[in-house]
């Protein structure tokens, strides 16, 4: 029963040791009893869109001595708004003030079995350990409200991934040791920092024992960037293309490429990056289907005010939003969605027309060839015939794949035009202009 060899083994080793000692005459002290605590989770991520912050981690599969399966019975989502001069929290003291945001119950892992169920069970809702899982948060006025931290808290420490604020000497300060600062022009005041929502996770062992808690993720509580205004969707035959102009009061680069050849112009203060910007594919009503965060069009945020796609979705209805993006201490902060916009791409674009036509008459007949057409929906060519000078018709009641056609319905001394059309597959179908036309008659 190899199944059983890790649970018998620890009793086995302990009978062992027990034997040993008493031949030794010796008792060695009581060993602590074993204190399992899910790891810590390292991959949490935040982002905002417009109110609404959505969070995704892993669940833990592991114990924090890396043993497996991890005893967990939840992950708990822990949120926190600390005034802006408050003081570097360390991690009890974090729990102690935080508002728990969520408790997701986690799936326990299956026993070992040496035979499957004879009835399947019913799937569990709850995330798997291992599983990827999201939750979201609304910024109400609650989660705006800074909360007042006391002092001298368990351990403070700075938060991780945080480096302690250093505080310069002031101007008078310096005077006072004899140390003259020039005057510079222009003066330019401190921005304050903004103040940020703290999100951390962290597991709760089945006997109610926390984990580590995970690194800490800053949202910044500025407002978001304004939603540009609703984008314009043109298509040709090859693309399809969004464009959108930027929202009144949207952040710009100061300086655009320099010129070739030209020094590259710097800012004398940094100043924050751009705006960017993210595609999405959206209903009528302009909402983004799906239950989990809304994924864009577009891999990266993009620079340039405009997406293309192609293949053109021809006879598709397709709608789209687009979001402003800024990007704050790693968190990304979408503006809310713009106005939809919405097309349904209708095929009006002819195939080219065929090229050297050429006829050759033969008893009782006319031979006729000609170059392709390159188009990719193409369904076929229509040949049109006339006599003398008269009009031309068409001929073939259908298109012909072939780039040649053997015309036997003639008469011996009648002069004949011929010309060919392409035609595509579209619904109605688009007909080229017409090839050169040709003359030949029947003998």
């Amino acid at each position: 029963m190899a199944a059983r060899a890790p649970r018998l083994f620890p009793v086995v080793l302990a009978a062992v040791l027990a034997a040993g000692g008493a031949g030794c005459g010796k008792k060695g002290p009581p060993l602590a009893p074993l204190r399992l605590e899910p790891a810590r989770i390292s991959d949490l991520s935040a982002r905002r869109d417009g109110d609404r912050v959505t969070l995704q981690f892993t669940v833990p599969a592991a114990n924090t001595d890396g043993s497996t399966p991890a005893d967990l019975r939840a992950v708990e989502v822990l949120a926190l708004t600390p005034p802006t001069a408050g003081p570097a929290l360390g991690d009890e003291t974090f729990i102690e003030a935080a508002t728990q945001v969520a408790a997701i119950e986690v799936e326990p892992p299956l026993p070992a079995r040496e035979e499957a169920p004879a009835t399947p069970a019913p799937p569990d809702p709850r995330p798997a350990q291992g599983e990827r899982v999201m939750t979201a948060e609304r910024l109400t006025d609650a989660a705006l409200r800074p909360v007042p931290i006391p002092v001298g808290g368990a351990a403070a420490r700075e938060p991780a991934g945080t480096t302690p604020a250093v505080t310069p000497p002031g101007r008078a300060a310096l005077e006072e040791l004899g140390i003259t600062i020039p005057a510079v022009s222009p003066s330019v005041p401190p921005s304050a920092a903004p103040i940020r929502r703290y999100y951390a996770v962290v597991g709760r062992s089945r006997a109610g024992r926390l984990g580590p808690l995970s690194a800490r993720v800053g949202l910044p509580l500025t407002p978001p960037p304004p939603a540009p205004p609703a984008p314009t969707v043109r298509y040709t035959e090859a693309v399809l293309e969004v464009t959108w102009d930027a929202a009144p009061g949207a952040r710009q680069p100061s300086f655009g490429p320099a010129p070739e050849g030209a020094l590259a112009a710097r800012p004398l203060i940094p100043e924050p990056p751009a705006q960017t910007y993210n595609v999405y594919a959206a209903e009528p009503d302009g909402t983004v289907a799906g239950d989990g965060p809304p994924v864009p069009l577009n891999p990266v945020p993009l620079d340039a005010r405009a997406w293309t796609i192609t293949p053109v979705p021809f006879e598709q209805a397709r709608c789209f939003v687009v979001r402003a993006v800024e990007a704050e201490a790693g968190v990304m902060v979408e503006s809310e969605a713009s106005g939809p916009v919405c097309v349904t791409p209708r095929d009006t674009f002819p195939p080219v027309a065929p090229t050297s036509l050429a006829a050759v008459g033969s008893e009782g007949a006319i031979n006729l060839i000609w170059e392709p057409s390159t188009d990719a929906d193409l369904a076929g060519y229509l040949v049109l015939r006339g006599e003398g000078d008269g009009p031309l018709a068409q001929l073939t009641p259908a298109p012909v794949r072939e780039t040649t056609y053997r015309d036997t319905a003639v008469r011996a001394g009648v002069r004949y035009v011929y010309a060919v059309v392409a035609v595509d597959a579209a619904t109605p179908p688009n007909a080229s202009g017409q090839s050169n036309r040709v003359e030949e008659t029947a003998r």
